[in-house]
């Protein structure tokens, strides 16, 4: 039976994510609270190590 078993460490392997999936989903509205939509997206493309310039962004 290795495709049970396989199957069976697949799923047990995504229960921590989506504990933690959950968990980030939940607590939007305080993640938000802290920071600006413009501060995030600058984040965001900086932690994707995207190369922008400000002057085109907004």
């Amino acid at each position: 039976m290795p495709s049970t078993h396989l199957s069976l460490h697949y799923h047990l392997a995504l229960v921590p994510r989506i504990a933690g999936v959950t968990k980030y989903v939940l607590n939007q509205e305080e993640h938000h609270r802290g920071q600006t939509f413009q501060d995030e997206y600058l984040e965001i493309l900086k932690l994707s190590a995207i190369e922008y310039d400000e002057r085109y962004v907004w």
